[in-house]
C-alpha cells in the first residue's frame, strides 16, 4: 500500500483512534500487534500519538472528550446525567439518577459517542448484550439499554459504590482467610459467566469492586467474549490483529495471540490472588514489547508465592522500602496507592504448601495444566480452608525436565554424550527407581487429573452424563492394573482408593448424578474400602489414612442401606462415627462430616416412611445430634457452600423424624428457617443443582408435612415448586438418573395429593407420569433394588387413585402387582421392614376394594393379614405415632365388616379397640384435628352394636 495513499491514512487514523481508547501501559503490546512488521506504519502511528500529548484535537475530538463535553446534565431515557464516573477504552462511564419522578435511584450510564470507529461500537454492543444475559449477585447488573438521539448506544447498570478488590483488603488489612473467602466469591461470578458461556478477558482488581458490606461486584465486560456453541474464541479478532488484554493479567496464550477458553480467565484469577496473597505481580510486565512480554509471561516462572509473602515491601531505588498496593483506578488509569499504615503480613507459612501449588496451578503455562474450571479452582481452595487435601501440587521433575530440554536441546545433547558413558554402571537401579516413581505419577496424574477433575467439573454440569460413562470406561481396567502393583505403599493405596471411590460415585450414588450402575458401584467402593484398609494398617496413627478410611465405610454403609441390608449399613455407618468423632475434637471440617454420619444412622434406625430398623427414639437422638452441629457450623459461616448443605439436609431430617414424634409446630420452624436459607443459596449460585436438587427436597418435605396435617391447599403449592425443579434438571440431562428417580417419586406424591383433594383426573395423570418413568428406569437397571421398591410403589399408588374412581378391577390388578413385588423383596430378605409395612398397606387396599364389592369374606381375610404386621410396629416402635394411628384405623375397618356380616360381637370389640388406640393418643397430645372425628364417630357405633346385642 503506498505510504501516502487515502488507504494508508485510513489505516494510520483507524490505529491511531483505536490506541486512544486503550490506556498508555497497554499501547504498546497493541501497536506491536497492530502494525507488526510495518516499521513505517509504527513511525506514523507513534509520531501522531506523540503529537496528541501536546495536542488533543490534531485527529478531530477524541471519543472520550466528545462525550465529555456534550452530556453533563443531559438527560439519557429515564435518567438525568449527574457527573462522570470515569473514561475508559469505550467511551465514558456517568452517574445518572432517575428523572421521571417513578422512585429515586443512582444509575451507571455507559455511553459511547464521537468518532469511535466501528470496532469499538461493536465491542460496546457486544458488551451490552452479555450484560444483559448476567444475573448474578457478583456481577453488576444491567437495568436498561438503548440508543441516543444521535445515535449513541447506551447502557444502563446499577451504580456500584465501592473499592477495588486489593484496595478493600489492604485498608481493611484482611487476614489470608477473609481474602480467601472473598476471592471465593469473585470465582462464583466468574463461573457464573462461564457456565452462560461468557469469557471475561479482561480480570483484574480494578474491574472487581467491594462494597461496604463486603460484597464484590464484577465489573467491565467491555472486551468480553460469547463462546456460543465453540469451545474457544479467536484472539486476533480485527483487521489489524487487536490483542485486547490488560498484559498484567494476560495468559501466555493471550499474550501470543492464539485462540483463548475459559482457563484464561482462570489464569488471570491466579494473577489476582498471587498479588492479594503477596502484594506483588508474579512478572514485571510494565512498559514491555510484545516479543518481551511475550516471553516473560510465556517462559518464565513466578517465584513460589511464600517467597514473596511479606505484603506489598518494595525496595525503591534509594533503598527505602514502601508498601504498595496496585490496583486499577475506576478512571482506569494504573497507579500505586501509597498504605504506609497497613501491617498487614501473610505469613509464610500461611502459603507454603497448599496455597502455593493451588496459585500457581492456576498460573500453568498450557491450558490443559491448569484447573479445569474457575469451580474447580475454588474448590481446591475450600478444600484448603477446610484442612482436606487439594487436587494441586508441584510440577513434576520430570515435567520441568522436558521443558528444559525443549529450550536448551543442543547444549543438552552435548552433555547427555559424556553422563552416558560416566553413568552406565548405575543404569539398572536408577530405571528401576524411575519406574516407581513414574508409576505414582502416573496414578495422581489418572486420580487427580482425569477423575477428580472430571467429576468436579461435571457434575453441576448439565447435559454431561455421556462424557462421565466415557471417562469411566476410559479409567477403570487401567486404574485395576495399577491397583495389583500398590504394594505396601500407603499412600499410593490412598491415591487408588480416593480413585475408586469417586469412580463409585459416578456409576451409582443416588446422592449424585449417577450412571445407575449399582453393581459397578459396589465393586468400586469395596476395593476402595480395601486399599484404605491397607493403608491404615501400614500406618495405623496417620489421621489423613483415618479419614479416607471413614469415608470408605460411609460409602459401603450407603450402598448396602441401598440394597436394603440395613444391619450391614449400621456396621459401617457406626465405624466411621466411631473415628469422626475421635477427629472431630480438633478439625472443624470433622464436625461436618460426623453430623453426616449421625444423619445417615438416623436414617437407618428409623426413617420415617422408609425402610429402617424400627428404633425412631434413637434416630431421634442421632438427627438432633446432626441438625445441632450443622447449626452451629452455619452460624459461624453461613456463606459457605457446605454449611448451607449441610444446615438445609440436617434440618429436613431432623424435622421428618419431629413430625413423626408429634412435634409437628417444631418441624414446620425448623423446615421454614431451611426454606430460607436454601432459597437464598439458588439464589446466588442459580445453575447449582446440589442447590437446586436441596431446595427442592425442602419443599418436598414441607408439603408432606402439611399433608400429613390435612392442611392439603397449603402443601399443593410447595408440591408444584418441587416438581417444576426437577422438571428443569431432567430437561437439561435426560440422562440423570438421580433427577429422573426424584422426580418420579415427586409425581407420585402429587397423586397423593390430589386424590387426597378430590381431583380425579388429576391425581391419575400424576400416577401414570410416574408409572411410566418408573418403568423405563427399573427395565434398565432390573438389580437396582431402590428403583424396583419405587416401581412397586407406583403400582400401589396407581391403583389406590383407581380405587377412588370406582374403577375397582382395574385398581386391583395394580395392587396386586404392587403386592406380589414386596413380597419378593421380603422372601428375599425377611429384615426388609418398608418391605412388610407396604405389603400390610397393600392388603388394607385390597379389603377396602373387597368391601366396595361387598365381598365381605374376602376383605376381611386382607383386614386380617396386614393386622399383625401393624401390631408388630406399635409394639416395636412405641415412640412412632404414625403405626398407631393406621392400627386404629385398621380396628375400625374391622369392626365394618363384622357389622355388615351382624357380627355384632366382633365387630363391638373392633371398634373399642380402634377407640383406645384414639384416647391413648390424645393422652399423649399428638392427635391431629382430623383425627377428632374418630373419636366422636366411634362412640356411636359402639353403641349401635351394643343395641344389637341387647335385642
Amino acid at each position: 500500500m503506498p505510504q501516502h495513499s487515502p488507504q494508508r491514512w485510513q489505516q494510520v487514523k483507524s490505529i491511531v483512534a483505536n490506541a486512544l481508547e486503550i490506556e498508555p501501559e497497554e499501547r504498546l503490546a497493541y501497536l506491536s500487534s497492530a502494525c507488526a512488521d510495518d516499521t513505517e506504519l509504527r513511525a506514523q502511528v507513534e509520531n501522531l500519538l506523540a503529537h496528541h500529548e501536546e495536542d488533543e484535537t490534531f485527529l478531530e475530538a477524541s471519543p472520550r472528550d466528545a462525550v465529555r463535553n456534550t452530556v453533563d446534565g443531559q438527560r439519557i431515557g429515564a435518567y438525568q446525567i449527574t457527573r462522570e464516573l470515569g473514561h475508559g477504552g469505550m467511551g465514558a462511564v456517568y452517574l445518572a439518577t432517575r428523572a421521571d419522578d417513578q422512585y429515586q435511584k443512582q444509575v451507571a450510564i455507559k455511553l459511547i459517542r464521537g468518532v469511535a470507529s466501528e470496532f469499538l461500537r461493536q465491542r460496546f454492543r457486544a458488551e451490552r448484550q452479555i450484560l444483559a444475559n448476567l444475573d448474578h449477585p457478583n456481577i453488576a447488573r444491567m437495568l436498561d439499554g438503548g440508543t441516543t438521539e444521535d445515535g449513541s448506544p447506551y447502557f444502563v447498570m446499577e451504580f456500584i459504590e465501592g473499592e477495588p478488590l486489593d484496595e478493600y483488603c489492604d485498608a481493611r488489612q484482611l487476614s489470608t482467610i477473609e481474602r480467601l473467602k472473598l476471592f471465593l466469591q469473585v470465582c462464583s461470578a466468574v463461573q457464573y459467566a462461564h457456565q452462560n458461556l461468557v469469557i471475561h478477558r479482561d480480570l483484574k482488581p480494578g474491574n472487581i469492586l467491594v462494597t461496604k458490606d463486603g460484597m464484590p461486584r464484577l465489573l467491565d465486560f467491555g472486551i468480553a467474549k460469547l463462546l456460543a456453541n465453540n469451545e474457544t474464541i479467536d484472539a486476533n479478532e480485527t483487521a489489524t490483529g487487536m490483542r485486547l488484554m490488560t498484559p498484567a493479567y494476560a495468559s501466555p496464550e493471550q499474550v501470543r495471540g492464539e485462540a483463548i477458553s475459559t482457563a484464561s480467565d482462570v489464569y488471570a484469577l491466579g494473577v489476582i490472588l498471587y498479588e492479594l496473597l503477596t502484594g506483588h505481580a508474579p512478572y514485571d510486565t510494565r512498559s514491555k514489547s510484545l516479543p518481551e512480554l511475550i516471553k516473560i509471561v510465556s517462559e518464565q516462572e513466578p517465584s513460589l508465592p511464600s517467597q514473596k509473602s511479606e505484603r506489598g515491601t518494595r525496595k525503591t531505588q534509594g533503598g527505602k522500602q514502601e508498601t504498595v498496593a496496585a490496583h486499577q483506578t475506576t478512571q482506569g488509569k494504573k497507579r500505586f496507592a501509597f498504605i504506609q499504615s497497613s501491617d498487614f503480613r501473610v505469613p509464610t507459612s500461611a502459603l507454603r504448601g497448599d496455597l502455593d501449588n493451588i496459585i500457581l496451578m492456576a498460573l500453568r503455562k498450557e491450558p490443559s495444566r491448569r484447573y479445569a474450571s474457575v469451580e474447580q479452582f475454588a474448590a481446591d481452595i475450600r478444600r484448603h480452608l477446610d484442612g482436606l487435601p487439594v487436587l494441586a501440587h508441584k510440577d513434576t521433575l520430570s515435567y520441568r525436565t522436558t521443558k528444559f530440554l525443549k529450550r536448551n536441546r543442543l547444549s543438552v545433547a552435548a552433555t547427555a554424550l559424556i553422563l552416558l558413558a560416566i553413568m552406565g554402571g548405575v543404569t539398572a537401579t536408577i530405571i528401576q527407581r524411575n519406574r516407581a516413581i513414574k508409576r505414582f505419577g502416573k496414578v495422581r496424574k489418572l486420580a487427580n487429573a482425569v477423575i477428580f477433575d472430571y467429576q468436579s467439573a461435571m457434575e453441576t454440569l448439565p447435559g454431561a452424563t455421556d462424557l462421565r460413562a466415557r471417562m469411566i470406561r476410559d479409567s477403570l481396567a487401567y486404574l485395576d492394573s495399577l491397583a495389583s502393583e500398590a504394594g505396601d505403599d500407603p499412600a499410593l493405596q490412598s491415591e487408588l482408593g480416593k480413585a475408586y471411590e469417586r469412580i463409585g460415585d459416578i456409576q451409582g450414588n443416588t446422592n449424585h448424578s449417577n450412571l445407575n450402575d449399582t453393581a459397578a458401584m459396589l465393586r468400586s467402593y469395596q476395593r476402595s474400602l480395601e486399599l484404605r484398609e491397607a493403608a491404615l494398617r501400614a500406618e495405623p496413627n496417620n489421621q489423613q489414612w483415618q479419614s479416607e478410611l471413614a469415608y470408605a465405610y460411609e460409602k459401603m454403609g450407603q450402598a448396602r442401606g441401598n440394597q436394603n441390608d440395613l444391619k450391614a449399613a449400621l456396621d459401617y455407618y457406626e465405624k466411621a462415627r466411631g473415628i469422626m468423632t475421635e477427629l472431630a475434637k480438633t478439625k472443624v471440617d470433622k464436625r461436618r462430616y460426623l453430623a453426616t454420619i449421625h444423619q445417615l444412622i438416623g436414617d437407618v434406625l428409623g426413617f420415617p416412611g422408609n425402610q429402617n430398623l424400627g428404633d425412631t427414639k434413637g434416630a431421634r437422638g442421632h438427627y438432633q445430634q446432626a441438625y445441632e452441629i450443622a447449626q452451629s457450623l452455619f452460624a459461624n459461616d453461613p456463606k459457605e457452600y457446605k454449611n448451607r448443605w449441610s444446615i438445609v439436609s440436617m434440618s429436613r431430617s431432623y424435622a421428618n423424624i419431629l413430625n413423626v414424634t408429634g412435634e409437628t409446630p417444631k418441624a414446620l420452624e425448623i423446615l421454614h428457617a431451611a426454606e430460607k436459607i436454601a432459597e437464598e443459596w439458588v439464589k446466588d449460585t442459580p445453575n447449582d443443582t446440589r442447590a437446586l436438587d436441596y431446595l427442592a427436597l425442602t419443599y418436598d418435605k414441607l408439603s408432606d408435612i402439611l399433608e400429613d396435617q390435612g392442611d392439603l391447599s397449603a402443601a399443593l403449592p410447595y408440591r408444584r415448586k418441587h416438581i417444576e425443579i426437577y422438571e428443569k434438571l431432567t430437561a437439561v440431562d435426560a440422562k440423570d438418573m438421580r433427577a429422573a428417580r426424584s422426580l418420579t417419586l415427586a409425581y407420585i406424591d402429587l397423586g397423593d395429593l390430589l386424590a387426597g383433594m378430590k381431583d380425579q383426573a388429576g391425581s391419575e395423570q400424576a400416577y401414570q407420569r410416574a408409572l411410566k418413568n418408573n418403568e423405563q428406569m427399573a427395565t434398565a437397571n432390573p438389580t437396582n433394588a431402590e428403583l424396583r421398591t419405587q416401581l412397586a410403589d407406583a403400582y400401589g399408588q396407581f391403583g389406590f387413585s383407581l380405587a377412588n374412581a370406582n374403577k375397582t378391577d382395574e385398581a386391583l390388578r395394580y395392587i396386586e402387582k404392587s403386592l406380589k413385588m414386596y413380597e419378593e423383596m421380603a422372601a428375599a430378605n425377611p429384615d426388609n421392614t418398608r418391605a412388610r409395612l407396604t405389603i400390610a398397606e397393600n392388603h388394607i387396599a385390597i379389603g377396602e376394594l373387597m368391601s366396595q364389592k361387598k365381598q365381605w369374606s374376602d376383605a376381611l381375610s386382607a383386614y386380617q393379614k396386614a393386622l399383625p404386621v401393624l401390631e408388630g410396629f406399635v409394639q416395636r416402635e412405641p415412640d412412632n405415632v404414625v403405626w398407631p394411628r393406621g392400627l386404629a384405623d385398621l380396628h375400625e375397618r374391622h369392626g365394618i365388616v363384622y357389622q355388615e356380616q351382624k357380627r355384632w360381637r366382633e365387630a363391638h370389640d373392633s371398634y373399642q379397640r380402634a377407640l383406645a388406640v384414639w384416647q391413648g393418643l390424645k393422652q399423649r397430645n399428638v392427635i391431629r384435628s382430623k383425627d377428632e372425628k374418630n373419636l366422636e364417630s366411634l362412640p356411636q357405633k359402639i353403641k349401635e352394636c351394643e343395641a344389637a346385642l341387647a335385642r
